[in-house]
């Protein structure tokens, strides 16, 4: 998979070099480093996946704003070839989308990087007990720790997500980018996270890829309890909300959605409100149909940037990013708190800690 990636990221090289590059009205010189960092992009995949976790930081930041170089490139390129088309005078044209292109990516790379927002969302429902009080969840996810996150990223996160005293706390997948024995060290902030009602998680696609058991075991450890198609019961007071997780792997599958939502929440009560946990957001509409209340999701990073957006979309069933409201059930598709290193830019999205709280009208 890394090597078709990597060979089609060779082929919009050639496309933006012939189209884009080589009819830049600048010197020569400029062209060559222009063309050297935008060939460094072919192989972030590469150096990302493989040496992430060791590089220092300035090192896979410079190849991920070269990745994100080359394809706002490739939009540039497209956008010359049109108005050759139409018989215009590109050479300005072509200097100015240059600059763009360089701006775009630098900012992108940077913003990806940042210490993630507190976003606060609110869910109002009156499917919700007369007597029900408000109710606090810190949500945390694809915080992809070994490719280009860090400890003392990580620190940050836990140090800003246990300050806002959240009743419970829940991370919904992808959180880690390489095995336990490599990353353990990295990971001993997320064991810090405190809630009066405990923290929680379910895995992603990603946790697959890297020894899932080993994770799980590890997770554990930290006082981190994995859902695993299984849910607990949260009382405070007189007060109980039924938490369910769902696992589907390393890849989404719709098959037995139903079977799977039943397993899950599996002996609780008519009337008690059921929250969902599930890494991918395509199970809304199975899970609104099984009396789900409100899904937690994440896998999108909200799109990330524009074209990636309209791609990330359509491989989502429609569910980008946000908070989504169908016949009374409520989806919240986070943009992620951190963000995968094989594509890391964000322009219209944001690294975030949401803070929802569940509340009757």
């Amino acid at each position: 998979m890394m090597g078709i990636i990597t060979a089609l990221m060779a082929m919009l090289y050639a496309y933006v070099e012939a189209r884009f590059v080589l009819v830049l009205a600048v010197p020569v010189w400029v062209k060559v480093i222009f063309s050297f960092f935008l060939g460094l992009g072919i192989f972030n995949l590469i150096v990302v996946l493989q040496w992430g976790y060791l590089l220092p930081e300035w090192v896979w930041r410079l190849f991920s704003i070269a990745q994100v170089l080359l394809i706002y490139a490739l939009l540039a390129a497209i956008v010359l070839d049109v108005l050759r088309l139409f018989h215009v005078h590109t050479t300005s044209v072509a200097i100015g989308l240059a600059v763009v292109c360089l701006g775009a990516a630098a900012y992108a790379g940077w913003h990806a990087a940042s210490l993630p927002v507190v976003k606060e969302v609110l869910i109002e429902s009156d499917h919700l007990p007369a007597d029900w009080q408000p109710l606090k969840i810190a949500q945390l996810t694809d915080l992809h720790i070994g490719q280009g996150f860090n400890q003392k990223w990580l620190k940050q996160v836990v140090d800003k997500t246990n300050a806002l005293h959240p009743d419970v706390i829940v991370i919904t997948g992808d959180s880690i980018d390489n095995t336990v024995d490599q990353l353990s060290p990295q990971m001993e902030p997320l064991g810090q996270l405190k809630a009066a009602l405990g923290v929680y998680m379910v895995f992603g696609n990603h946790e697959y890829y890297y020894g899932p058991d080993a994770w799980e075991e590890a997770f554990e450890k930290m006082g981190i309890s994995v859902l695993h198609q299984k849910h607990v019961l949260l009382r405070s007071g007189a007060q109980t909300v039924a938490l369910g997780g769902g696992t589907w792997g390393a890849r989404y599958h719709p098959k037995r959605q139903d079977a799977r939502l039943r397993e899950i929440f599996d002996g609780v009560q008519l009337g008690v409100p059921r929250i969902l946990l599930a890494h991918y957001p395509a199970v809304f509409p199975a899970a609104a149909q099984q009396d789900v209340l409100l899904q937690l999701s994440g896998h999108t990073h909200g799109g990330m940037t524009f074209p990636i957006n309209l791609i990330t979309k359509a491989f989502n069933s429609g569910y980008l990013r946000g908070l989504y409201q169908e016949d009374g059930r409520f989806l919240y598709v986070s943009d992620g708190t951190g963000l995968w290193g094989g594509l890391p830019a964000r322009i219209g999205t944001q690294n975030e800690i949401t803070l929802i709280t569940v509340k009757r009208p």
